[in-house]
């Protein structure tokens, strides 16, 4: 997912490349044969987004995500806010942890080279926050 740089379609193609090569089949097929019930899932979800700003702060943002950025203080985050107009959507909240200041991309946007296409997450999209879950057990398939 991490290097997916066409969207969807060349995730896709990608997913289509490491499947003919039946590695996650094979070892499906394994565990199964040894009795196991298999599940399978991800850390989390994933949106293609489009770019609409690229942030250029250097060190000053903690973490440098490209559906939000974390800041330390209001002062960096607003800043940052500031240099991308309508894109950065700030989000305060007395649920957030004390020195944690996010930066969200606005709508499906991330905060890369405009017009730029990615697939990517850390945002508060529910493509994002929904974790896929598959099990599998033998006689599924």
């Amino acid at each position: 997912m991490h290097g997916a740089t066409l969207g969807w379609p060349g995730w896709h193609q990608q997913l289509e490349l490491w499947m003919r090569t039946g590695f996650l089949s094979q070892l499906v097929d394994r565990l199964l044969a040894g009795g196991f019930t298999v599940c399978l899932s991800a850390d989390h979800g994933n949106l293609e987004s489009i770019g609409i700003a690229a942030i250029q702060d250097g060190v000053l943002a903690e973490r440098k995500g490209q559906r939000v950025r974390v800041y330390p203080n209001t002062t960096l985050r607003n800043r940052a806010h500031e240099s991308t107009g309508e894109a950065g959507k700030v989000w305060d909240s007395a649920l957030l942890p004390e020195g944690f200041f996010p930066l969200f991309a606005a709508g499906r946007g991330a905060f890369v080279t405009k017009g730029d296409k990615v697939v990517a997450h850390g945002g508060a999209s529910l493509d994002e926050l929904l974790v896929p879950w598959v099990t599998i057990r033998k006689g599924d398939l």
